[in-house]
């Protein structure tokens, strides 16, 4: 029968040879701040939005790759292909590292080493 500690140290040793490698920070900040520039007088990231947005949504795996699409792109976008997802809104006057940090926040939080750390 497994202890408590032994339990403890053969997760926390789990997690450290599983370590996520995420998308950068300085890569999403980079995506943000481009999707930034396109956004258009009529865009609308939600439907209830008053101001112009982009609904912008990535998709990850844990080790690095990533890709990402604006809008509905009826199950077609780059980011489907990834078990990983980040859904924000990017508007105007976002900051693109706030929101970059958002989108790896939502990435963390959706890993689980068990499927996602092979």
């Amino acid at each position: 029968m497994l202890s408590c500690d032994k339990w403890s140290m053969d997760t926390q040793a789990h997690k450290r040879a599983h370590k996520p490698q995420f998308p950068t920070l300085a890569s999403m900040r980079s995506l943000v701040m481009s999707v930034k520039r396109s956004i258009s007088d009529e865009f609308r990231a939600y439907d209830d939005d008053e101001i112009p947005g982009v609904l912008l949504t990535v998709g990850a795996d844990a080790k690095g790759n990533w890709s990402y699409q604006t809008g509905d792109n009826s199950f077609t976008g780059g980011a489907y292909g990834f078990r990983l997802w980040a859904v924000v809104g990017v508007y105007r006057r976002s900051n693109a590292s706030q929101v970059a940090r958002e989108i790896i926040n939502q990435f963390a939080e959706a890993y689980d080493p068990e499927v996602d750390g092979r």
